[in-house]
């Protein structure tokens, strides 16, 4: 299994150990004689080739895996976090959202040694946040994100700091837009969702209304 012969040429045939007899029958002058040779023949390493996983959105299909390696032997994969779950056709179904992990290994046979794990790292980003408003038409209405969590309120384009509840009270008007990032993984940003702020004329100011053009 590890070696084979003809003439004096020695074909590897697989990994292991061997030994190699040379031989003489010797005549009517020499007693025959032979010498033993050890050969090992050593596994060989392999690596795996594992294609990249793009960002993924949550809520979205199964995932398919793909790597190869040098050996041509069979690669499996295994989920290092718990964003995703394998299946036995190569396919990672998303459970949730952040920073992904999945590891393909190989772990060799009687010829080649496991080739060394290769781990993908991947976002899946949360779904895109939508905006509804409760209090409308008031002097402080509030703007709800439906992202659970990793929310972040921007005003007019720029960011809002420390706004990064699920709700935003609103007391100035202008456009506003929310964005979740779980894990270093961010959302689209929402819908701009413009605000008007309404109240009671201040007291001691005119209550004069003057439109124009009619």
């Amino acid at each position: 299994n590890v070696a084979s012969i003809e003439g004096s040429n020695v074909t590897i045939q697989g990994a292991g150990t061997t030994t190699i007899t040379a031989s003489q029958e010797g005549n009517s002058r020499y007693n025959s004689a032979s010498v033993d040779q050890i050969l090992t023949v050593n596994k060989v390493d392999q690596v795996i080739a594992f294609d990249n996983i793009t960002d993924k959105t949550f809520g979205g299909g199964p995932i398919t895996l793909s790597a190869t390696s040098t050996s041509e032997l069979e690669v499996t994969f295994t989920a290092v976090t718990d964003h995703v779950t394998i299946s036995s056709n190569n396919s990672a179904t998303i459970v949730r959202a952040g920073k992904a992990k999945i590891a393909a290994n190989q772990p060799g046979d009687d010829n080649f040694n496991a080739a060394p794990e290769v781990v993908s790292e991947f976002c899946i980003n949360p779904v895109k946040p939508t905006i509804t408003i409760s209090d409308a038409g008031t002097e402080s209405p509030t703007l709800i994100s439906n992202a659970v969590s990793g929310n972040q309120w921007y005003k007019d384009g720029a960011i809002i700091n420390g706004a990064t509840s699920g709700t935003l009270d609103v007391t100035v008007p202008g456009l506003y837009t929310v964005k979740s990032t779980i894990e270093d993984c961010a959302s689209q940003m929402s819908q701009e969702f413009a605000v008007i702020v309404t109240g009671d004329i201040a007291p001691g100011l005119s209550s004069e209304l003057v439109i124009s053009p009619n």
